[in-house]
């Protein structure tokens, strides 16, 4: 570091490479981006079939879901948005897809059970309900969700019972209400 007039000065990054950490830092964000794109796309006409059927409950809720490789999913801030013969978990204000994945199923579709863990950040022993959903890519496959609100709360169970009042199959009773 050089003194110019009692300030040091801090050096600098060689020419071009702060353009080529820039050009890094948007590839990266390109790519997780493409992914939640395409699975909106997929998802387009579930979408608009779901999003036609008359709202019976709505709630904000806390997910996390397993992304393969890449670990857990985390998203705070979401709505479990229960309809007549269906269910959406999505963000309550429009994200044209950029802020990460929305689900949209058939309520026949999908099963439900609870169960009870350490939960999203940070890492509180919650109950939560898990949704198993068909995979977007892959029906065949199963995708679950766990889902869970902030004690003291009876979220959870009004959760349940909206879903089963829809036609998800519960595997066991509802989920208790957390102290």
């Amino acid at each position: 570091m050089r003194r110019e007039g009692g300030c040091e000065r801090l050096p600098t990054l060689a020419p071009g490479v702060q353009w080529v950490l820039l050009a890094a830092v948007l590839l990266g964000f390109s790519i997780l981006e493409y992914r939640n794109v395409r699975d909106r796309v997929q998802l387009r006409a579930l979408r608009q079939a779901v999003t036609k059927q008359s709202v019976t409950y709505r709630t904000p809720i806390s997910a996390q879901w397993k992304r393969g490789w890449r670990g857990r999913g985390n998203a705070k801030g979401l709505q479990l948005v229960v309809r007549e013969k269906s269910f959406e978990l999505s963000y309550p204000f429009p994200t044209l897809g950029l802020l990460g994945t929305e689900w949209y199923c058939r309520a026949q579709e999908a099963r439900m059970t609870t169960g009870r863990g350490r939960f999203l950040p940070p890492k509180v022993t919650r109950t939560w309900i898990v949704l198993s959903i068909p995979a977007i890519y892959r029906p065949e496959e199963r995708q679950e969700i766990l889902l869970s609100s902030l004690p003291p709360s009876t979220v959870l169970r009004h959760s349940w019972d909206a879903l089963v009042r829809s036609g998800v199959q519960g595997d066991n009773g509802p989920p208790g209400v957390d102290a």
